[in-house]
Formats: structure tokens, sequence, C-alpha cells
């Protein structure tokens, strides 16, 4: 076909080819840009960024030598639907329509949630960023938990809270290609919006997506350059110069306690 090489490879969940949204998701700001700017291929020496259906499981932008490849604008008649691996495996259809968990937002606006978190209020009674002192056992439960008093206290800094990390959690889904409602509604399930530290029966769990020390040791042997970075914000440059499993346990504790 005469292609220079793949840029990216972008698996779609619906008829035609992906969408713009798609595109800078997967891709980048910088190749989408480059290639909504170039011009349909009209001769046999074409030079930027098209769309080629790979096969009837995904589309990529490749870039282009020599043969002729209308752009996305340009392919309406494209209408193989993509099927993933886990379909496959567990023998399962694509719904017509995503569920709502895996939609892909315009903007970190589309994420906003109005939902009740009794939890998330309790804390934040506790802590002291909502008073209620007035109610009885000063709106909290035995569990931790607010009482109806405390809970009605808390709706308003409960609804700024779970939406505050709106921007940032959008921001996250386009660096890792993760839904942006799934990273929030994971968020919302493991510590409802608050970052805090909690203990389970077994162990102690932080921030909003509940890692454990565990957790944090995996991340850091299993990506190298995340490790690299984030060391480089807490030890010293001999320190991080060593591979996380040469830390000593001091190091390593400090590194997870961040």
């Amino acid at each position: 076909m005469g292609f220079k090489r793949v840029r990216c490879a972008i698996v779609t969940y619906h008829a035609g080819p992906p969408t713009v949204n798609e595109i800078r998701n997967v891709c980048g700001e910088a190749y989408t840009s480059e290639f909504l700017n170039t011009p349909a291929c009209t001769s046999s020496n074409c030079h930027g960024l098209y769309l080629h259906l790979a096969s009837s499981k995904s589309s990529a932008i490749k870039a282009v030598n020599d043969n002729p490849i209308t752009p996305v604008q340009d392919l309406p008649q494209l209408t193989s639907t993509a099927v993933d691996t886990c379909s496959e495996i567990w023998r399962s259809q694509i719904p017509e329509e995503l569920p709502a968990w895996l939609s892909i937002p315009e903007s970190a606006s589309d994420l906003y949630t109005s939902n009740e978190y009794y939890y998330l209020a309790g804390r934040l009674i506790a802590n002291g960023i909502v008073n209620a002192n007035n109610c009885e056992s000063r709106g909290l439960r035995s569990n931790g938990y607010t009482n109806e008093c405390g809970h009605e206290l808390a709706k308003p800094v409960v609804l700024y809270w779970q939406n505050q990390f709106d921007q940032d959690i959008f921001n996250a889904a386009r660096e890792s290609g993760i839904s942006a409602v799934l990273l929030k509604r994971l968020f919302a399930q493991e510590s409802q919006f608050w970052p805090g530290k909690s203990p389970s029966e077994e162990q102690i769990e932080y921030n909003l997506g509940q890692i454990t020390e565990l957790g944090v040791d995996t991340l850091f042997i299993w990506n190298p350059a995340y490790y690299k970075g984030f060391c480089s914000l807490i030890l010293s440059e001999s320190a991080c110069s060593k591979d996380y499993m040469r830390l000593n346990f001091t190091e390593r504790a400090l590194l997870r306690a961040h």
C-alpha cells in the first residue's frame, strides 16, 4: 500500500470511522491537529496523516507514501463495527449504544454529578470542614457516616467536593485512554472522593482510588519511568539512581507514604 508507518491505532465500538474526540483521546492533540489539517489526497504523492481501515476490528491512522487515501471526513461508507477481544472471549455482543460508564465526555463539565455521599459527608464533618455541632452526636453516627441532620448541613459541600476533581480526572483519562466516567465512578465507589486514608480489616488504603502499600509497590516495579519521576520528588538523586527494589526499607516506605 505504500504506507510509511502507523502513527496510532484506534479501536472503535460503533459503526463508521472514529470521531474527532476519539482520535484526540487516543492519538493526542498533535496528531489530531496534523490529521485535521491534512488535505484530501488527489494525487499519487500524498503527505500527512490519513485514516486507514486496518481490519473489521479496528481503524488506524497511517502516514501515506505514494498511494491516495481519502481522509476520515470523506469516508461515510465505512460501516464495520469493531469487536473487542473481551467480547470474543466471553461470546457476548457489544450493545448498539455503549453504557454510560464508557462514554467519552466532551469536557470536564460533563462529569458533573450531584450524588449523596454519607461517608464523604461524615469525613467533612469529622475533619472540621463542615460544622454540625448543633446536630445530635455532632451529625455523626458511630460508623463515621452522617445522621440525617449532619447530612443536610453537609450537602452543599458534598456537591462541591465530588466535582472539584473533574478536570484532573478528565486530563488523566485523555492521557491514559481510560474512560473519564469510569474513573470518576471508580473513585466514588472506592472513597466517595475523600482522599484520606481509611483502615480496612487487613491494611491501610490511601487516596481517591484507595490504593494499598502493596499496590504502590507493584506500580513502582511495573512502571520504572513513573517510579523515577516520582522518586526525584521525595528522595535524593543518588537514591533514585537505584531501582525501586534496591532502595532500603526506609526509603521505600517514604515513597509509599507519599
